[in-house]
This record gives structure tokens, sequence and C-alpha cells, in this order.
């Protein structure tokens, strides 16, 4: 990285010429590397652009519940039994059962 031509020259006869024009010497400051990278970043601004910002918006848009609604919701989850459990066996119960 950064070496003289004539470094690359002697060590790479055959592609001395490609590693030089391409700029592959100094590839962090080669004009291909930063023209990726800025692709790169205007592809990521622009999924966010057109994905999650109406995704953002259309979220706030979302009502809140109150709690007389909440608890209606509740009690339909209570009847239709997807309510969790009473009892949780915890480590007391699970010593009783097994004695």
């Amino acid at each position: 990285q950064g070496g003289p031509p004539e470094f690359y020259m002697r060590q790479y006869p055959q592609f001395s010429g490609i590693i030089l024009t391409l700029g592959l010497d100094h590839v962090y400051s080669a004009p291909f590397f930063l023209a990726l990278i800025g692709w790169l970043a205007v592809s990521i601004i622009a999924c966010t652009a057109t994905t999650q910002i109406p995704l953002a918006k259309r979220a706030q848009k979302i009502p809140a519940y109150t709690p007389e609604q909440l608890q209606r919701r509740g009690s339909f989850l209570v009847r239709v039994g997807c309510a969790p459990p009473a009892s949780q066996g915890g480590e007391g119960e699970l010593a009783e059962t097994s004695e």
C-alpha cells in the first residue's frame, strides 16, 4: 500500500500496469473504492427513506387503548382460554410432587 511504482514493477512485473492503473497501490483512497462507499451510503439512505419512514408514520397513527378497552380485551382472552394459568408451578410445588 502506497509504495513507489518501481516497487510494484519489480515485485509484480506482469500485473504492475493493472495495479497502478486501477489504483490498487492505494485502495482506500482509490476513486472506485470511494465510489463504492458512496453508492452504499446512497443505497442505505434510499432504503431507509422508502421503507422505514412510511412504517414509522403509520405506527404513529395507531391509537392507544384506554384502560377500559384493555380490560375488555383481557376478559376476552380469559374467555377463549388464552390467559396464563393461575399457578405458575414454582419450585416449591415441584419439590412436593417429587417426594
